[in-house]
C-alpha cells in the first residue's frame, strides 16, 4: 500500500508593461488566468499481487479568476432603452471550487525483455460538475450566463508496451 499526498497555498500574477497595452492595465498587477490558490491532491496505490495495482486519486483546487460580463444600459429618446452586455473588472471573480476522484485498476505481464499493461478506470467517480467557465448572454433587459463544465464521470482503458 502506498500514499501520497501534496498541497500548495500560491499566488500567481502579472504585471503589465507601462508602455504597452490599455492605459488602465499598465504598470498594474493581476493574477495569472490559472491562479489557485490552494492546491490539494491525494493519491492511493495498492498492490494486492506484484503485477496488479488499485489506484485512487482525489484533486481538489481553488477557482481560476474570470472577468465578469455586466449589463448596461443606455438610455433612448424615445422608447425603451438599450442594453448591451461590458467587462465588468478584469480577472475580479473565481470560478467555484474544482475536485474530482478517479480510480484505476491496472495489470501487465512481462515476455523476456518487454512488458504489455492494461488499464481501466474511470474518472471524476462521483460524477461532480465542475464548472470550466462561463458564456454570457443578453436577453433582453437580463443577463443570462450558461456554466459550461470540465468532463463528467467518464471512463478509460489503456493498452501500451514497455521496451
Amino acid at each position: 500500500l502506498n500514499w501520497w499526498a501534496s498541497y500548495a497555498l500560491t499566488s500567481t500574477q502579472e504585471t503589465h508593461r507601462s508602455d504597452l497595452g490599455d492605459v488602465g492595465f499598465q504598470n498594474r498587477q493581476f493574477p495569472r488566468d490559472f491562479d489557485q490558490t490552494h492546491s490539494l491532491s491525494f493519491d492511493l496505490i495498492y498492490r494486492p499481487v506484484s503485477n496488479w495495482f488499485l489506484g485512487l486519486a482525489w484533486q481538489f483546487r481553488s477557482g481560476w479568476p474570470y472577468t465578469p460580463l455586466e449589463r448596461v444600459t443606455t438610455p433612448t429618446e424615445n422608447g425603451p432603452p438599450n442594453y448591451s452586455l461590458t467587462y465588468g473588472d478584469f480577472y475580479s471573480k473565481t470560478y467555484p471550487l474544482y475536485h474530482r476522484m478517479d480510480v484505476k485498476v491496472t495489470h501487465w505481464a512481462e515476455y523476456d525483455s518487454w512488458r504489455l499493461v492494461f488499464g481501466l478506470g474511470l474518472s471524476n467517480i462521483y460524477g461532480r460538475f465542475n464548472t470550466r467557465r462561463y458564456s454570457y448572454f443578453l436577453d433582453e433587459d437580463r443577463v443570462g450566463r450558461i456554466v459550461e463544465g470540465w468532463l463528467p464521470a467518464l471512463p478509460f482503458f489503456n493498452v501500451s508496451a514497455e521496451f
